[in-house]
């Protein structure tokens, strides 16, 4: 995926960070360069709406910690590490355990894609760098 050339003078904002918001609670006059949205909790349709007055739309993706009221919490409740500081409903969450890694790949992220954003903006990306030295490792011989 690469970069998208964007009008600029053609939106309003030079981006929008719509986390907390499900499609019928954003502005009706949301027009952004680049739109950051939960997209877990948007249609294909919802987001093809927003493209027609936003540039990017980026989803939200978090990979290194899990919320409590997610609907697969309780399914990878057993990968907490501990609490996520200053988050009530946020834990760490084991990502060198493939099971999570999948999930997150597979369930999480094809998904999202699929419903039409364009990428991710990926939380806790120190997280990434943790998989991908772990997948590394796990190759490595043990002397």
């Amino acid at each position: 995926m690469g970069c998208v050339d964007v009008d600029t003078e053609k939106y309003k904002n030079e981006y929008g960070v719509y986390l907390s918001d499900n499609y019928s609670e954003l502005p009706e006059d949301v027009s952004c360069e680049t739109i950051v949205i939960d997209a877990q909790y948007y249609s294909k349709k919802e987001i093809a709406e927003l493209k027609e007055t936003n540039g990017t739309v980026l989803s939200y993706l978090n990979v290194g910690s899990i919320e409590d009221f997610r609907d697969y919490f309780p399914e990878y409740e057993d990968l907490i590490l501990g609490p996520y500081e200053n988050w009530e409903e946020e834990y760490w969450v084991n990502v060198a355990d493939e099971r999570w890694q999948d999930f997150v790949v597979k369930d999480l992220a094809k998904p999202i894609l699929n419903k039409g954003v364009d990428g991710f903006l990926l939380i806790t990306p120190m997280s990434i760098t943790i998989i991908t030295m772990m997948e590394c490792i796990r190759d490595l011989p043990i002397f």
